[in-house]
């Protein structure tokens, strides 16, 4: 387990993880500063040499821009809305993303506006507790967004 401190390395980590994957990249994007034109392409090249790409959102309208650049990804709404939003009174985190891939590495970021700066965790490991735990919560999500397109 690392942790991650910065956008610069947050996004580099990220860049790597994608560039790694062999069979899978999942993605939930939980705010739209996330979703740059470099990411775009990672994502792009990934699905070019056969990794298979699902990337979800916590809002339709980042669904159907992300949808728009990348027509041939799988996109989704997530059913983890308290990816940027928390019930707790005094809490003001957003989760920035969620990248699974091969299902067994994960970074998880998240700010808060006021105080600016992401902040991240890695792991890799498929019995890994966080990859494990990520690995469901996610699978939950999907599970959520395959009902309400049925």
């Amino acid at each position: 387990m690392w942790t991650l401190s910065g956008a610069q390395g947050i996004t580099s980590r990220t860049q790597q993880l994608i560039e790694g994957a062999t069979e899978e990249v999942v993605l939930v994007v939980g705010h739209e500063s996330v979703f740059t034109d470099q990411l775009t392409d990672q994502l792009q090249e990934a699905q070019d040499r056969g990794v298979s790409v699902l990337i979800g959102t916590v809002d339709e309208q980042l669904r159907t821009e992300i949808q728009t650049t990348l027509p041939d990804v799988e996109v989704y709404v997530s059913g983890l809305d308290w990816l940027s939003q928390s019930p707790l009174p005094d809490d003001a985190t957003e989760i920035s993303r969620l990248l699974l891939t091969d299902r067994e590495a994960i970074l998880v970021s998240s700010f808060t506006e006021d105080e600016g700066g992401e902040q991240g965790v890695f792991g890799r490991g498929f019995d890994n507790g966080l990859v494990a735990i990520v690995r469901r919560l996610m699978a939950t999500g999907l599970l959520f967004a395959d009902d309400v397109s049925a």
